[in-house]
């Protein structure tokens, strides 16, 4: 029976800290899909896609490359390089063929540079098009631009606390902070009556003393 009653204890403690976790649903980030063809230590957009890339709603993740990688750099409009990541190619028993790269995607790239494992510049396809952060130090919002996706230009707003007036109206509560109370009321409540269930308990099976 304590045993039991230890338990809801232990759970019952951890409810308020379960209650005011936040839950975040981050929209997806978009990557880069290259169509590319590998053919004897050169590399060109493939002239069979529709176009040179498409940008995907998807995470990017590093895949595995194996040995001597080749290498794939995002630049940004300004010039500076923004991101790198690695990908493979066809092996030496097969030289030629398509090749498929992903690479994460940027609002403010200007074009992405393919090298091999050596470092030697293979191939550069321009990707301005599909960006509309430009880097110019000026926050545009009507094209898009904030303090997420375009950092150079935008700062994050300052958050402003309200101040304490006896005037103010009063803020009403929010339907998380009433069920915290809840549940704190809850806990403290059922801990009493256990304390009590177990303080009458052991009165109850002690025995009376002996008499002299």
């Amino acid at each position: 029976m304590k045993k039991i009653i230890l338990t809801i204890l232990i759970g019952l403690a951890w409810m308020p800290f379960l209650a005011s976790a936040d839950i975040y649903t981050d929209a997806h980030d978009f990557v880069y899909t290259f169509y590319l063809r590998y053919d004897n230590g050169k590399l060109s957009v493939d002239k069979s896609a529709k176009h040179p890339y498409d940008l995907i709603a998807d995470t990017f993740e590093q895949p595995e490359v194996g040995e001597n990688p080749f290498h794939v750099q995002v630049f940004g409009v300004n010039g500076d390089k923004i991101a790198e990541a690695l990908f493979k190619i066809p092996t030496s028993s097969m030289p030629r063929g398509p090749v498929i790269v992903r690479a994460p995607y940027f609002a403010n790239a200007g074009k992405v540079v393919f090298l091999n494992s050596k470092g030697v510049q293979l191939l550069t396809v321009s990707v301005a098009e599909s960006s509309f952060c430009n880097d110019d130090k000026v926050c545009n919002a009507d094209v898009g631009e904030d303090w997420k996706n375009c950092r150079n230009d935008c700062v994050q707003p300052a958050v402003t606390l309200p101040s304490a007036s006896p005037s103010a109206t009063p803020v009403p509560q929010e339907q998380g902070s009433n069920f915290m109370q809840i549940v704190v009321l809850a806990v403290f409540a059922i801990i009493g009556v256990v304390v009590g269930y177990l303080f009458f308990h052991s009165r109850r099976d002690t025995p009376p003393p002996a008499e002299l």
